[in-house]
């Protein structure tokens, strides 16, 4: 067992989860108490909250006293290293700025509640640390790493906190600057993160079985298979490439295009996987192809050939080659396997972590599927509380890779796309795409598209026949950290140029209505319900949603009428009142019936559900879409196969580039209405899938699907 670990206690890291939110807490938002009672669950972040449960407090300084104390028992040999001492010092400089604020909130109310720095677990914390630990410290106690000092104090607007941080909030507001050129985090936050980052680091190599480090590891396989596909794919056109290349390599862009070739043949080579402890890992190289085919992507060379194609047989290969390019990085296939071992084992972890799997079973057989699920959701959820969070050490190697990137773009930063399946039925065929935002943005105002997906875009520009992309955003395009972005997609989908092959989409997914809050909390009247939601339809972009141009509105409205009334009758049996659970489901059903209709309406070729980075809004309806694909096609219990890919597009994303699980409440949703459309389903699937067809005029409901 990990040092520091029992049951029945706070691991570790809750413990420190909880010190560092006691040190973030805002003493002035919080100068004036809250009401008593009424609390469920201890917040930290809440002064009043977490000394009303003192028993608490006790055991977070017990369990970091135990942690140091067989630390120190186990491994004296690490405290020369200079992590571990950095590490150690972390900790007891956490604990006394947590200890020192809630104090301070304590004065406030001295004959209600006790100095928490009296606490005997804390005296004897100190203690401990004094006689056996500082004494092998060097004099200075706190040493700021290199690249903090590109940090003036007080400097920043310091929207960011603590708690965004660890809950991966906002985190692109790292990479951009506000209108005036400040930073959106202060420094008295990377302090913070940097002491904590400090304190994971030593947890990671003291205890060393952090699973989530062969988390790169499995990444770095997938990027090997992903480049070996793809210059499978190129072969054809690299020969006519070659001819001519090597004699006009100094031109800037043919000698990008030919390094991006070269960068993707190594990444393709086994020998750079990074369990061969290759120099550059394949995942590396990869990421090199990708740069190289961006910087060939803005010389003066393509910029003329793409705005006028060269007629020598030359620039027509340069330009099928570079497009090829842009094509195959968004339509490689990823491989799970690996992969989803790693998920296993973390839920066979969280699970003994837990006591053992629960013993809930669902009410019809056929549902149990959505029972384990959450089960092993909860698991997940359990054992990644053991490790170090993953988004903080994540924003912690941006600062230490000195701000390597200059702006927000998940491509660049190594969040690449794929293809997730595909769906077909006689000859419509149409494959999903995994793709975050496809911009890069500077400054909180400004974002653009980037040029490998426009070189997608112009892939899809085929001379017979056109293939057609729908690009379906998750995001708010009200709120004022996704308006650039937003606007961004909106002004490509109004490019003459790329008109034909691209169609813009929006489904507001963080609206009061989508939620059922605020004035739509009480309405429990189904009709009332129901208007509603066609209401929002109607209100379009005022109420988050936008459709393509391609799109008649009266065809929609008219689906949207009929839809909403074959969900009420096929899902919710008519009733007359809906709770808030059900209209949330009801929602979720409707949005898959109105991204088929979408599909149809546009002919598109391929689909993707787009949001800042593709973790979460996007991973949930990926996982959604295709569950209820699934059950539209058939009865049968969903097999390993599909089980594994419901899996993957639910937590790969988030658990690949952040190292954490989805959002709670994504997860939730896709579950509940997964589990509401099948008990639907069970009861009359003939006559769903017959009324559900009449909503379509180019397809019925039931898909071959390849996963």
């Amino acid at each position: 067992m990990p040092l520091g670990r029992k049951k029945e206690e706070l691991s570790v890291m809750e413990a420190i989860d909880a010190l560092s939110n006691m040190a973030e807490i805002d003493l002035v938002a919080t100068a004036q108490a809250m009401p008593e009672g009424g609390e469920t669950s201890i917040d930290w972040c809440d002064p009043k909250s977490a000394i009303m449960n003192e028993p608490l407090i006790k055991e977070v300084f017990r369990v970091i006293h135990r942690y140091l104390q067989n630390m120190v028992r186990n491994e004296m040999a690490s405290l020369a290293d200079p992590k571990t001492l950095k590490g150690i010092q972390a900790i007891l400089l956490i604990a006394d700025e947590a200890v020192n604020k809630m104090d301070q909130y304590v004065a406030i109310y001295p004959e209600k509640y006790h100095p928490i720095s009296k606490l005997k677990e804390y005296t004897d914390l100190k203690k401990y640390y004094e006689q056996q630990i500082l004494r092998q410290l060097p004099k200075s106690l706190e040493i700021p790493e290199d690249w903090e000092e590109g940090f003036t104090e007080g400097g920043g607007v310091g929207i960011l906190t603590l708690q965004q941080v660890r809950e991966d909030q906002n985190y692109e507001l790292f990479f951009i600057k506000d209108e005036k050129g400040e930073f959106f985090f202060s420094t008295k936050l990377l302090r913070h993160i940097r002491l904590i980052g400090n304190i994971e680091e030593l947890i990671r190599m003291v205890e060393g079985d952090d699973p989530l480090l062969k988390i790169e590891e499995f990444y770095d396989w997938e990027m090997y298979e992903g480049a070996k596909e793809v210059l499978q794919r190129l072969t054809p056109l690299l020969d006519p490439f070659y001819k001519k290349a090597m004699k006009e390599k100094e031109r800037p862009y043919v000698g990008d295009l030919n390094k991006a070739v070269m960068a993707l043949r190594m990444a393709s080579s086994p020998k750079n996987l990074m369990e061969n402890k290759a120099f550059k890992s394949c995942l590396e190289y990869y990421g090199d192809f990708h740069f190289f085919l961006r910087r060939a992507m803005k010389t003066p060379g393509y910029l003329q050939l793409v705005n006028e194609e060269g007629k020598d047989p030359f620039s027509r290969t340069l330009r099928q080659l570079t497009h090829a390019f842009c094509g195959y990085f968004f339509l490689r296939t990823e491989p799970r396997k690996e992969a989803l071992k790693l998920i296993d084992a973390l839920i066979d972890e969280g699970s003994s972590i837990r006591g053992g799997k629960s013993n809930e079973k669902a009410q019809a057989k056929e549902l149990q599927l959505w029972v384990d699920l959450c089960d092993q959701d909860q698991s997940l959820r359990k054992v990644l509380t053991h490790y170090p969070n993953g988004p903080i050490m994540k924003t912690l190697s941006i600062f230490r890779e000195e701000m390597e990137y200059e702006g927000y773009d998940p491509l660049l930063h190594q969040n690449f796309p794929a293809q997730l399946f595909s769906f077909e039925q006689g000859d419509f065929h149409v494959t999903l795409i995994r793709l975050p935002s496809p911009t890069m943005q500077r400054t909180i105002k400004r974002a653009e598209i980037v040029s490998e997906f426009k070189g997608f875009l112009h892939f899809y520009q085929k001379e017979i026949k056109p293939d057609k992309h729908l690009l379906i955003s998750l995001e708010e395009a009200r709120s004022w950290n996704n308006q650039a972005r937003a606007h961004a997609l909106e002004e490509l989908a109004q490019d003459p140029a790329f008109a034909p092959v691209f169609n813009l989409g929006r489904f507001p997914k963080d609206t009061d209505f989508y939620f059922q809050e605020g004035e739509y909390a009480q309405v429990g009247g189904a009709p009332v319900f129901m208007e509603q939601l066609f209401a929002q339809v109607m209100g379009k972009a005022s109420c988050g949603f936008l459709f393509p141009k391609a799109v008649q509105e009266k065809e929609l409205l008219d689906f949207s009428k009929k839809a909403i009334d074959q969900v009420h009758k096929l899902f919710f049996d008519g009733k007359t009142s809906l709770m808030q659970g059900e209209r949330l489901d009801f929602i979720e059903i409707f949005y898959q019936l109105l991204t088929l209709k979408l599909i149809e309406l546009t002919g598109c070729d391929s689909i993707s559900f787009t949001c800042r980075d593709g973790l979460d809004k996007a991973a949930a309806q990926n996982a959604l879409f295709f569950g209820f694909l699934r059950l539209l096609k058939t009865e049968r219990p969903f097999e390993q196969e599909e089980k594994d890919l419901l899996f993957w597009a639910l937590y790969s994303p988030a658990l690949l580039n952040r190292e954490r699980a989805i959002k709670q409440k994504r997860f939730t949703r896709v579950v509940s209405a997964l589990k509401t459309a099948h008990q639907g389903f069970l009861k009359h699937h003939k006559k769903a899938h017959t009324e559900l067809s009449k909503l379509y005029k180019k397809f019925s409901v039931s898909f071959d699907l390849h996963l």
